[in-house]
Order: C-alpha cells, then structure tokens, then sequence
C-alpha cells in the first residue's frame, strides 16, 4: 500500500505548482530619472520588442507601424513620460524633454512616418 505520508507530499506539491502558476509575470517599466536616458530593459517580454529604445533613444522597430497601436504600448511601457500623437502636418514643440515621446505620423493613413524618439 501507498504511504500516507507519500500521498500528502504529492498532493502539497500539486498545490504548490498550481499556486506558482498563477503568479503574474512582472515586466520592467520605465521610470524617468532625472538626468540621461533610462536605462535599458534587461528582460523584455516578447511582445514588447518594437518599444525597446536604441541607444540614440529612438524607436526605429515602429517606423511604418500603426500610430494607435505604437501609444498604447509605449503608453503601458513608459510610466511617467508624455507619449505624443503629432500629425507630420503640424508643427510641434521644439523644446527637449527626456520625459517625453512624440510620434510622428500620417494622419491619413495612421502610420507612423518618422522614427519616434525621447525628447
């Protein structure tokens, strides 16, 4: 016969797996400092590889891609920056800010025309 002791090991594991499963993921996020770039994201989850700035800080993955889509991920992604929306029509500020994104893009067909940058 099966030990007592054995079925209750076996049933405590089970319960531990299935509470480890459950645990959400935590994603690194941007903070902004006070003084450079933010630094790098070390792990990146697979779908968040187009809103890993380069060194320049720049976003050249975005390039030709979906305006709406390119806010919303770099809006959960950078806490604290102002992400903006600027038709390439429109003059924007000229003004540097580490805190902020802008995205340039066509207003006619909602891609993206010019690499977005911090700045």
């Amino acid at each position: 016969m099966i030990n007592d002791n054995l079925i209750l090991g076996i049933c405590l594991i089970i319960i531990f797996l299935f509470i480890y499963c459950l645990q959400p993921v935590q994603e690194k996020m941007y903070i902004p400092e006070q003084s450079g770039y933010p630094p790098r994201i070390s792990l990146v989850p697979p779908m968040t590889k187009y809103y890993v700035p380069n060194d320049d800080g720049e976003f050249p993955n975005l390039l030709n891609k979906n305006v709406d889509a390119a806010y919303d991920g770099l809006k959960q992604l950078f806490v604290g920056y102002e992400i903006d929306r600027v038709p390439y029509t429109q003059c924007g500020e000229t003004t540097y800010r580490k805190d902020r994104i802008r995205i340039i893009y066509d207003p006619d067909t909602g891609k993206i025309t010019d690499v977005p940058r911090i700045g």
